[in-house]
């Protein structure tokens, strides 16, 4: 024969576990500041999830590697003056 279930029991179990379980219903069960959700962007970014890809910039690139460098025109080159050098003048 089975023993009688006892309800009573079945009732203080379940507040017991509710008890236990209302600090991490108030605290947000481990979801803290949506720090989960700036991860899961960041990941996101990292990734080129949000469609864009490295083309622009393999694009740019060729092109400054194409131009040409003569063409640029260059200042001259500062001067020291003697007190940068240790002696008044």
């Amino acid at each position: 024969m089975s023993e009688p279930v006892d309800y009573d029991h079945e009732r203080r179990l379940l507040e017991r576990r509710r008890l236990a379980q209302a600090p991490l219903d108030e605290a947000g069960e481990g979801q803290s500041e949506g720090f989960e959700l700036a991860e899961r962007d960041l990941i996101d970014h990292a990734s080129h999830g949000d469609g864009h890809n490295t083309q622009p910039i393999i694009r740019d690139g060729r092109a400054e590697a194409e131009r040409d460098l003569g063409a640029d025109t260059y200042g001259e080159a500062d001067q020291e003056r003697p007190c940068d050098l240790g002696r008044e003048g």
